[in-house]
Formats: structure tokens, C-alpha cells, sequence
């Protein structure tokens, strides 16, 4: 499969979309610094996530799975309530990632994420999962050691594989699956996914080298987390999307 510049391009093409939004956070705990040089691929407004063509990229029989990741933050503040409202989708269920990692909270410190899952409302009853043997908590540690921010686990890849159809796409795409479409600034041209590399602190994603992040640096990674847990991170000269999107908002 390929990596896709122009969304346009294969409107009607996908029966299983997924993705990772880089959700905006106004709010950040204090003393938190910015990250811009360790991670320029930005953040997006929720009407600037609205914007995105689920629905057009979903395949005209409307037989098309969403999945889509969502912080609990997003959660209560119904951002996704929001966005599915806006592309047309019906909240059918849910998968809760276990990181097995102590994470930021000002109350309860997060250690889950959420997985939503989305279909067209004008859907086919029938619109299920390929199987119906998949649980729904994933307990897979985190790998936010190896200093990719906000990295998912790559075993979703093969979880999402079993449960949805193809054509497939990955929208902010980190590394190139077999089998798949991806899309985004970090998304490689070349398929393959490499746990032991991270895109090297401050350098271009367009031009990145990878750098080996040694697991038992215990105080490095620790010093890191601490960074990368709770700093605002800032929009880049240039929208974090090929081409970029407008909408009736003008966003």
C-alpha cells in the first residue's frame, strides 16, 4: 500500500479508518515546558479535527469501521460526542488500553486510554466485527519509553486487522503497516514499523534520523516522561497535514 499526500484522492476507497487526532490542551499543569523541538508534529482545534473527511474517505456502501483514540480529558469535555457528530458516525463501542505505566493527573494519575468505535448512521444493521471473541481492555505496557510522544501500541495494527475489513487507513500515520494506506507529516513512504527507533529530539520530520533509547536509563526516561507528559506542544509554521483542511469555519 502507499502513502497517501491528498485525501481527496480516495474518497469512497476505506472500510476501516484509524486514527490518533492530536488533540489541543489549553490547559496545562504549571511549571510544564514546551516541547516544540522534540515534537513538531502540532496540535489541532477540535473543529480542525471536525474538518477531516471521515465520512467521505468511509466507503459508499457505508460499510466502514472508525476507530478513534480519546484521552479522558476529551472524553468529559464530549469532544467526541463532537467530532463523531460532525462526520456522521454512531458511538457502537469501545476499547480501553491498559498502558501498565503511571501517566499525568491532577487527581487520579491516568493510566488507560480509549479507543472509540464508530459507524455511519445510515449503516447496515448487520455492520459488525469480523469476530466476536475480542476483548474489550488491551493491557500492553506503554511505549512511551522509547520517546515517541503519544505512541500507540503496534499490536492494534493486527487486533484491527482481525475485527475490520479492508481497504484500511491510518490517519497521522508514525510508521507504514503492511497492508495499509497512512497519511501525515510522520507517516514513512517505506512499509514497516520499528519498535527500537524514535525520531531524533529537535530534528524535521521530514528529514528525521533514529536514535536507539537505551530501557534501562531509569532517570533519562523518567526525566522524559515528565517532559512529555504534560507539555503544551505548539503549532508548527505549517498545518501538522498534507495539503491541509478548511472547512465552513474557516479553520
Amino acid at each position: 500500500m502507499t502513502k497517501i499526500t491528498k485525501l481527496e484522492e480516495l474518497y469512497g476507497t476505506y472500510r476501516c479508518i484509524y486514527l490518533d487526532p492530536p488533540w489541543l490542551y489549553e490547559a496545562r499543569p504549571p511549571g510544564c515546558r514546551d516541547l516544540r523541538d522534540i515534537y513538531k508534529g502540532g496540535e489541532m482545534s477540535l473543529k480542525q479535527i471536525a474538518a477531516l473527511p471521515i465520512r467521505q474517505l468511509g466507503h459508499p456502501d457505508r460499510k466502514c469501521l472508525v476507530f478513534m483514540w480519546c484521552t479522558w480529558p476529551k472524553m468529559r469535555d464530549q469532544c467526541h460526542v463532537r467530532v463523531f457528530e460532525v462526520w456522521q458516525l454512531r458511538w457502537v463501542s469501545d476499547l480501553v488500553w491498559d498502558k501498565q505505566l503511571m501517566g499525568t493527573g491532577r487527581r487520579f494519575r491516568k493510566q488507560t486510554e480509549v479507543l472509540l468505535v464508530g459507524i455511519p448512521r445510515d449503516a447496515p444493521p448487520n455492520l459488525l466485527f469480523q469476530r466476536n471473541d475480542a476483548r474489550d481492555i488491551l493491557r500492553v505496557p506503554s511505549e512511551r519509553g522509547s520517546g515517541r510522544h503519544s505512541s500507540k501500541p503496534l499490536v492494534m495494527y493486527k487486533l484491527l486487522e482481525s475485527v475490520a475489513p479492508g481497504p484500511r487507513i491510518e490517519l497521522f500515520a508514525r510508521c507504514h503497516p503492511p497492508g495499509w494506506d497512512v497519511w501525515g507529516l510522520e507517516a514513512p513512504e517505506e512499509t514497516g514499523c520499528d519498535e527500537t527507533t524514535t525520531p531524533e529530539v529537535g530534528s524535521s520530520l521530514r528529514t528525521r534520523r533514529s536514535v536507539s533509547v537505551a530501557p534501562r536509563d531509569r532517570m533519562a526516561l523518567s526525566a522524559f516522561r515528565s517532559l512529555t507528559s504534560c507539555s503544551r506542544l505548539t503549532w508548527p509554521d505549517r498545518p501538522p497535514w498534507p495539503g491541509g483542511i478548511r472547512n465552513e469555519w474557516g479553520a
